[in-house]
């Protein structure tokens, strides 16, 4: 069960077996219709916008040649959705599934490209994050192995969906992150949004009468 939102595979093939030729082009050679391409351009119109509005700046270039995120490549298929497509191992494709609707493929879309941002910008800085970390929630008590890289993944991408969509960010997406840190921590973490990070709050005891 995934406890977040973002790309799941739905399907797969290898252009290099006979018995998959008919899938590999069905989605390698469909002709999109005008409403599909319209769709597919849409989304990505409405994903440049986000990151501009949180980074200042969107390099699309950049971001289009980056095999590691397929949400920059999703194209509209009227029968499925919105798909894209990942040469995960040698011959072999996947295909990663968003949504059926323009808003369920940009908020999953946005999800899968903030864990990719925020996998990057915690590797740079584990050190500063653990300290932070440590000092908010476990009595300033470090240690070289000390790691929490799925609490940051969450913290930060709610930090930039604040950047977008100021104190209105969607609650599916503040009980997703929430739900993720806590379904691995095992605690009661709640994103503040006025302190515009995560706070641990005690456990209701339940009263046995």
């Amino acid at each position: 069960m995934r406890t977040l939102l973002g790309d799941t595979i739905i399907d797969n093939y290898h252009y290099c077996q006979n018995s998959d030729r008919d899938k590999m082009n069905y989605y390698q050679n469909h002709e999109f219709t005008k409403e599909e391409k319209e769709k597919t351009i849409s989304l990505r119109n409405r994903l440049i916008k986000f990151e501009t509005k949180v980074r200042g700046k969107c390099n699309i270039k950049e971001l289009l040649m980056d095999p590691y995120r397929p949400e920059w490549h999703i194209e509209y298929f009227e029968d499925i959705g919105y798909i894209s497509f990942v040469n995960a191992d040698r011959d072999r494709v996947d295909v990663y599934y968003y949504g059926k609707t323009e808003d369920e493929a940009f908020i999953n879309a946005a999800v899968s490209h903030e864990l990719i941002t925020s996998e990057e910008y915690e590797f740079f800085h584990r050190e500063k994050l653990n300290l932070d970390f440590s000092k908010r929630f476990l009595g300033g008590k470090v240690s070289e192995n000390d790691y929490h890289g799925p609490f940051f993944f969450s913290e930060l991408s709610l930090q930039d969906f604040k950047k977008f969509y100021g104190d209105n960010i969607p609650e599916i997406l503040i009980e997703n992150y929430e739900n993720h840190v806590n379904g691995i921590y095992k605690e009661n973490y709640k994103y503040d949004i006025a302190e515009n990070r995560f706070v641990k709050k005690e456990k209701q005891k339940i009263r046995v009468l």
